[in-house]
């Protein structure tokens, strides 16, 4: 298993994966670089939504709530997005 140790020096934060298994580090990064790393590593799609799909897909929902209840889930994600 991989864990990663938070290193402050000197009032900054650096990080480091370390692997239990073989008892070893990697080399340090900064908060950015091991995003990147994280979502290179764990992000296995990216979905692409097109409003006018959307919208088409919305229409041929036939239960009122079912619709409703996709279209308060997109405005949720839609506002997670502009936080």
């Amino acid at each position: 298993m991989t864990n990663v140790h938070v290193i402050k020096l000197n009032g900054q934060e650096w990080f480091r994966k370390f692997n239990d298994g073989t008892g070893t580090y990697d080399d340090l990064v900064t908060k950015d670089e091991l995003l990147e790393v994280l979502l290179e590593e764990f992000v296995t799609h990216e979905i692409e939504v097109d409003n006018k799909d959307l919208a088409r897909v919305l229409k041929s929902i036939p239960s009122s709530a079912d619709r409703e209840l996709l279209r308060n889930y997109i405005e949720y994600l839609e506002r997670l997005n502009t936080e």
